[in-house]
């Protein structure tokens, strides 16, 4: 696979210094000068310089717009820059196809597929598709669904931006990607001018701390962070709230260095959940690539060695089903006994949703789910947080239909393990890290990871980085095989066909 193709590294926006995608190019990627939060090109003049002058075989540079200012730029580059990236929504065919000829390459980067960005597949070379967990303005899609969406309807190259790590990197190339784009998860290796001020503060960052901002119906959003002891980006995003809609000038107050009014507002997506991660294991930006570039050669051969979503793999055989899928409970679908019958027979584990129900009702549809299920395995989709009268009622229904498993949305440990007291086994959901290790302490052993692609109750990392996260932390924990074993993990989020189900079977590997 040949690595330096599609594969982009950005330097922090407004940060003044190039030194990351210099380094990145220089080990065989592309590294990009990411303008697109600055409104001068005379003052990116000498950053764009010096990465042609420092960089590697290919460079490439971000725009904030596609106009004669920024065009001049490009003319007064010492050499053609190999890759410009222009954002879909501030330009059109005719300009991408007269930028082509300043420039080796023309991308364009979009966070929503749609008939208008498909037709720059006549002029561009590649496109960026930008997820929602990335930072700065982003769409509603995360890159997992944008990548299928739009992998469905373009054969052109696409290259992911936004949930991207060891793991989904490679996982993004099995579900279509050429390539991916890294910005966030570099702010504290050795070459970043981030490092000294941002390592402390980012230590503890696990994504859930981002702030979204709303920009309305058909438009994009702004995603930022309000670093410890701040209180700007808070402002800002009250100030978007009352506007009503985000304007320039709200994007213009982010970056991740100062201007005349004092420091910006740092654009830090949820990719900066791994940042500290990076910077203690790999230290130097060539090595943090080295370990993309492995992991998309080693996981895909391992996951299909090891076909975890195979009949009769190891959790199959657990739940006593053919396949190791779980159907979630669905309000007013899952809730009638001929449905969870049909999933059970179809050779997954089906969960009747209990929802508010009490009373006779729940003991009705229990009963009748455990007649029509007979030996096939079944369980129940309970919510933790209904008052406590009706889950009461729910968790007596529970224990006399005996179902094999359950699942409790919002739940506690301590609720499980009346579960289980009666032979239920049962999956807590898990939104975070922090939550994980209180739980595991707690006993529990049977998780779900739910990204924010579900419906429902639902927490706000995408599974790209809520599935990462949640298995480093119990990599970390560097459990005896014994206790391992002991562990059940399912993830739920954007899983829908053969395809999907291949990016989160490699996410598992």
């Amino acid at each position: 696979m040949d690595f330096d193709r599609l594969n982009f590294v950005l330097s922090p926006a407004r940060s003044r210094t190039v030194d990351i995608a210099i380094a990145a190019s220089r080990a065989g990627w592309i590294g990009v000068f990411n303008a697109e939060l600055d409104r001068d090109p005379d003052e990116c003049s000498a950053l764009l310089a010096r990465l042609v002058r420092f960089g590697g075989e290919r460079i490439g540079l971000k725009l904030p717009a596609l106009d004669d200012a920024w065009l001049a730029l490009l003319r007064r580059a010492e050499r053609p820059i190999d890759f410009v990236i222009v954002n879909g929504d501030d330009a059109d065919v005719e300009g991408v196809a007269a930028l082509r000829a300043l420039s080796g390459k023309v991308v364009v980067e979009t966070s929503a597929w749609s008939d208008r960005v498909a037709d720059f597949a006549t002029v561009a070379d590649a496109f960026w598709l930008k997820g929602h967990e990335a930072g700065g303005f982003v769409g509603e899609q995360t890159s997992f669904m944008l990548l299928r969406d739009a992998a469905r309807r373009t054969q052109a190259p696409l290259c992911m931006r936004g949930g991207i790590n060891t793991d989904s990197a490679a996982a993004a190339i099995v579900g279509g990607a050429a390539g991916v784009v890294l910005d966030d998860q570099l702010l504290l290796l050795d070459e970043s001018p981030l490092k000294a001020d941002w390592t402390g503060r980012l230590k503890r960052f696990s994504g859930v701390e981002t702030i979204f901002c709303d920009g309305g119906a058909g438009a994009r959003h702004l995603r930022f962070w309000s670093p410890p002891g701040r209180t700007d980006a808070r402002a800002l995003a009250a100030e978007i709230a009352r506007n009503g809609a985000i304007e320039p000038q709200h994007a213009a107050r982010l970056g991740w260095g100062e201007d005349a009014a004092g420091p910006l507002i740092p654009p830090l997506g949820q990719d900066g959940a791994v940042a500290h991660a990076w910077a203690d294991r790999y230290g130097r930006t060539a090595s943090a690539l080295r370990a993309i570039e492995q992991a998309i050669l080693d996981l895909p051969r391992r996951a299909a060695a090891l076909n975890v979503l195979g009949e009769n793999a190891p959790l199959a055989q657990t739940h006593r089903t053919r396949f190791p899928i779980v159907q979630g409970p669905m309000t007013h679908v899952s809730d009638r006994a001929p449905f969870i019958r049909a999933v059970a027979q179809g050779g997954a584990l089906p969960m009747a949703a209990v929802s508010l129900m009490r009373g006779e009702k729940v003991k009705e549809l229990l009963a009748e789910c455990k007649a029509l299920a007979g030996d096939l395995s079944w369980g129940v989709g309970m919510l933790g947080f209904v008052p406590p009268e009706t889950l009461a009622d729910q968790r007596a229904a529970l224990i006399a239909s005996r179902p094999d498993f359950a699942i409790i949305a919002g739940g506690r440990p301590d609720q499980a393990r009346e579960m289980e007291a009666s032979g239920i086994r049962t999956y807590l959901h898990v939104p975070s890290p922090v939550l994980l290790a209180q739980f595991v302490e707690q006993g529990s052993r049977s998780f779900i990871f739910e990204g924010r692609e579900c419906g429902g109750h639902i927490g706000p990392l995408s599974s790209f980085v809520l599935w990462h996260v949640m298995t480093e932390a119990l990599l970390a924990a560097k459990l005896a095989q014994e206790e391992a074993a002991k562990y059940q993990i399912l993830f739920a989020g954007g899983v829908h066909d053969a395809a999907s189900g291949a990016v989160a079977a490699v996410m598992a590997t």
